[in-house]
């Protein structure tokens, strides 16, 4: 930016003004030395404004926005341009000094531009040219010598070449119509109906799966009623009074409807029915009347097979494609091997294969999923969401089980009373540790629920009767969280205890608990949760304290999740727990 200012320095009244003084003007008004000049309220022009630089926004808003004939608009408009005379059509012009230059407007954003404009050095075509990674491409040109109206939409359709009455032409089309006044042309096209503009051979190639077509040179998939034959096979009756050939144009081509159309051997005269039809529009290969066929329908493009009762596939069924069981068809779909009894009933032993989905039903032997090569390199492979490389889980040969990923444990979260009727989040133990309660190490978790000034509240009981013979001694840790969230950050409190535990047979059996450890920890923000300490605790009660349960005492006037784990250890699981 300019250094020098204006000075008004020694410039008073009765001094001598000297000429370096007024030499700052003439200076800056000439373009002798660069000054900053800086004007406030408004400046009137009447003649040109030529300007060699660029407006800079030096301060915040400064620039920022811009009107022409009209006030600045506001952020994000940059630039408002605005013909305040009656009845006046304002116009921007860019023009390029010769006939081979490009006067364009770019649009620009940090990974791409657009260029629109006339692009005198293409042969003045209108031009949209992308641009991203120096590759341009060019999705949209206009010729400079372009007929009036060679694109035109009107309403919904859209018309090519038709000329000034394209929107009377489009008129009475459906929405999302294209016509165009020549030929249209492509690999392939694709419509619910092609038909020809007029008398002749308008149609050329093939035209598939069109419901009507025609004077096409080959229609496949076409629907019966709707096909004209214009060229001639030329062939006589024979001497039998058979027609061999058809001359000429029919508007039904019919068979007997009794009998279809059948081959058979000549000189004993034994015909088979191999086509057959019915007035739903089914085409028929066999007998419909006695029920064996093959019957291909227009509804889905679907083929079926029907016997009467079971169609029987002999020896291999190989296909190079897919086989599906469509979850989209109604009915109870699904591949079954073995009777197809209701899931659970006694003896229904079988798999099925329904969408999404394989299901076992076996009441006496387990259902067994997995690899059963006897090699000691042999592996199973449990996938999900990325392929057969993207495994989450590995069974080897060696029963050694390799997980790869996070691994999550889901388990019982109420607060039911007693071993037997609560699922633990992680049991490790023998093989039949759950039927026979016998274990090394078990996990239980709980949680979420709210609690406000809650005294004793038992989260989890164990019931001696699940005890037999000598138990040696346990080990049972507890960790308590109960947190609330007050808006800006959560607040916690957390309690673990240790105790030592064991159980006493004789006279007067019961559990006998120490306490090796407890600890109550409150967040540094916290003011509103926290919990009695003493009462807080794993007791033993009921009759000879037969029972073990764990409380928490909640002395908190605000509303508090907690969520809680325990964790019982054992040396062996020779006795029951």
């Amino acid at each position: 930016m300019p250094q020098n200012t204006f000075l008004g320095t020694g410039i008073l009244d009765g001094q001598i003004v000297e000429a370096n003084q007024i030499s700052q003007s003439v200076d800056a008004f000439t373009g002798a030395k660069d000054y900053r000049i800086t004007l406030t309220g408004s400046m009137e022009l009447s003649g040109s404004f030529f300007m060699s630089g660029s407006f800079i926004n030096e301060y915040t808003g400064q620039f920022s926005t811009l009107g022409l004939g009209v006030a600045a608009p506001t952020a994000p408009t940059m630039l408002y341009i605005k013909d305040t005379s009656a009845g006046g059509d304002p116009a921007i012009i860019m023009e390029a000094t010769t006939g081979n230059d490009s006067a364009r407007i770019r649009l620009k954003n940090p990974d791409v531009e657009y260029d629109l404009g006339a692009f005198g050095s293409s042969g003045d075509d209108f031009m949209v040219i992308q641009d991203t990674t120096s590759s341009p491409k060019f999705p949209f040109i206009i010729g400079k010598g372009t007929n009036s109206y060679t694109l035109y939409t009107s309403d919904d359709s859209v018309g090519i070449g038709l000329g000034q009455l394209t929107s009377v032409t489009l008129g009475p089309l459906d929405a999302g119509s294209l016509q165009a006044a020549g030929r249209v042309s492509g690999s392939s096209m694709r419509a619910d109906i092609i038909s020809a503009s007029a008398a002749g051979e308008n149609i050329h190639g093939t035209a598939s799966y069109a419901t009507y077509i025609e004077t096409a040179v080959t229609a496949s998939y076409v629907k019966a009623e709707n096909i004209d034959f214009y060229y001639s096979i030329s062939q006589q009756v024979n001497s039998g009074g058979r027609i061999a050939a058809v001359t000429g144009s029919y508007g039904y081509l019919q068979l007997d409807a009794d009998s279809g159309l059948s081959i058979g051997n000549q000189a004993s005269l034994n015909y088979t029915k191999i086509i057959s039809g019915s007035g739903g529009g089914d085409l028929y290969l066999g007998s419909v009347e006695e029920g064996n066929f093959i019957k291909m329908t227009g509804i889905g493009n679907t083929i079926e097979l029907d016997s009467g009762d079971k169609v029987y596939l002999k020896d291999n069924v190989v296909t190079p494609g897919t086989i599906t069981i469509s979850g989209s068809l109604s009915g109870d779909r699904k591949l079954v091997v073995g009777p197809n009894n209701t899931a659970g009933t006694i003896n229904a032993r079988s798999s099925s294969l329904l969408v999404n989905s394989l299901e076992f039903n076996e009441n006496s032997e387990p259902s067994l999923v997995g690899n059963l090569n006897t090699s000691s390199t042999s592996r199973l492979y449990l996938s999900a969401g990325g392929g057969a490389t993207n495994y989450a889980l590995t069974v080897s040969a060696s029963r050694d089980i390799e997980v790869f990923g996070q691994m999550t444990f889901t388990g019982n979260n109420d607060y039911q009373a007693g071993l037997l009727n609560k699922s633990p989040y992680l049991r490790l133990g023998p093989k039949n540790a759950y039927s026979n309660q016998e274990m090394d190490d078990v996990t239980y978790r709980g949680g979420n629920f709210a609690t406000v000034n809650t005294n004793n509240y038992v989260l989890w009981e164990l019931d001696a009767t699940g005890i037999s013979g000598n138990a040696e001694p346990f080990r049972v840790k507890v960790n308590i969280l109960g947190f609330t969230d007050s808006g800006t950050q959560y607040r916690a409190v957390a309690v673990e205890m240790d105790y030592l535990c064991t159980f006493i047979f004789g006279n007067d059996p019961g559990f006998a608990l120490s306490e090796v450890s407890k600890t109550v920890r409150q967040s540094s923000y916290n003011n509103t949760t926290s919990v009695a300490s003493s009462t807080t605790q794993l007791v033993a009660y009921g009759q000879n304290d037969s029972l073990l349960k764990l409380t928490l005492d909640s002395t908190t006037s605000q509303i508090v999740t907690y969520r809680w784990q325990i964790q019982i250890i054992r040396l062996n699981s020779e006795a029951a727990l």
